[in-house]
């Protein structure tokens, strides 16, 4: 069984785990975002590291389940989800089940 578990923040990662022991671990893939030094999610790169780590039929996903917190910023919560819905795209497209904690 192989699972990849996912915190979905920029400053995030992802863990690989097999039969419950950690197989690989990732910084969340980052790329610049216009001019201001922000960061954005590399969509495709972490395409990449899912694909690379799909186990048969037996990987599943385990993302953190987040959600809006007080004292955040308009932008800074949009951006939020933002990456957390191209997460959940990611793995709907590559076919994964996902489970949220």
């Amino acid at each position: 069984m192989r699972i990849i578990g996912i915190d979905p923040g920029l400053s995030g990662a992802i863990a690989v785990l097999d039969d419950l022991k950690i197989f690989d671990l990732f910084d969340m893939p980052i790329m610049p975002e216009g001019k201001k030094n922000k960061n954005q999610l590399n969509s495709a790169q972490l395409v990449n590291i899912i694909k690379r780590h799909i186990h048969t039929n037996s990987t599943f996903v385990i993302v953190e389940q987040v959600s809006a917190m007080p004292g955040q910023g308009v932008t800074s919560m949009f951006n939020f989800g933002q990456t957390f819905g191209a997460i959940k795209g990611i793995c709907a497209s590559l076919n994964l089940p996902i489970f949220y904690v």
